[in-house]
Parts: structure tokens; sequence; C-alpha cells
């Protein structure tokens, strides 16, 4: 009976000396904790492609000037996992001392005007969050805007180095 065992003990002993642990997820861990240098100009491009990103996958949901349940849900969802702030704004609900406003009154004039309003970048107040607008326009009429608030830090956190190369 002790010989089997320990014949048994050696057995799985010996199985188990042959096994090398895995470690490709520690370095991966270690690669993406990897110091790199972001530049102001690539944290911006970077904000403007995640913010193009979530504003067109949530316009395929959203029916503007309604804003359903699902849109509703994924907007939670972003925030949840992005921390990323997601609203729609109009003119009349705004304060005319805030970014917001005077992002949309510029909005406002290019439709006015017939310019074609594009997508925008802003830093906020202090610098720890950026602002990516796009105009909500309704039949050559601006409606509002899409909002998308984005904290330096954590898009600081997310962005890899692929990210950065794709920039340049």
């Amino acid at each position: 009976m002790k010989n089997i065992i320990t014949t048994i003990t050696i057995i799985l002993f010996l199985t188990q000396c042959d096994k090398k642990p895995d470690t490709t997820g520690y370095r991966k861990e270690l690669k993406d904790r990897e110091l790199m240098r972001v530049t102001e100009g690539q944290l911006n491009e970077y904000a403007f492609a995640k913010g193009k990103l979530i504003l067109d996958s949530l316009e395929k949901s959203t029916n503007i000037p309604t804003i359903n349940s699902t849109a509703s849900s994924f907007i939670d969802t972003l925030y949840i996992e992005y921390k990323v702030g997601v609203s729609v704004k109009q003119i009349h609900n705004l304060s005319k001392a805030c970014k917001a406003y005077q992002v949309l009154d510029a909005y406002s004039y290019n439709t006015k005007n017939k310019i074609v309003n594009e997508d925008n970048i802003q830093k906020l107040a202090g610098g720890d969050t950026i602002l990516f607008t796009r105009a909500i326009e309704i039949k050559d009429t601006l409606w509002g805007m899409w909002m998308v608030s984005m904290p330096k830090k954590e898009l600081i956190k997310r962005i890899t180095l692929k990210d950065i190369k794709k920039t340049y």
C-alpha cells in the first residue's frame, strides 16, 4: 500500500514539474503598463476618434428627437465602461456662460449661413475633460447637438501604443 501511494506521489510530482506556468497574460499586462509619451496632439486625435466612434454607433440606434430606451441603456453602458458622459443639448436649455452654449451657437451660425457643421473637440475649463460635439440637424435646421464628455485621465489610461501609431 505504501509503495502504491509513493508511486502515485512520484508520478504526480513528475508530471507537475514538466508544466511551465502560462506567462502570456503577465507579459501582456506588463506591455500595457509600459510607460509611453503621449503628446497633446495624439491625445486629441485619440479623443476625436473615440468620440466619432461612439456617436456613429449611438446614432445607428437612436431616433432623434426622441431618445429611445435602447440608446439610453447604451449611454449608461458607455459611462460604466469608459467613464464617458453622452448627452443631447439644445440651445434654449443652456447657460450662455458654458462652453457647450458657445459651441452650439457656432453650429447655429454655420447652419444659418449654410456652412457645413463638422464634428468638434474642445477642452473644458481646467483641461481635465475633453468635449466631443456633433451637430444634430433635421431637415437643414439645427435641432441640437450631441456631447461626449471624456475625462482626460480615462483617455490616457485607455490609449495604447497601437492607437498612437495610427495618428502619425
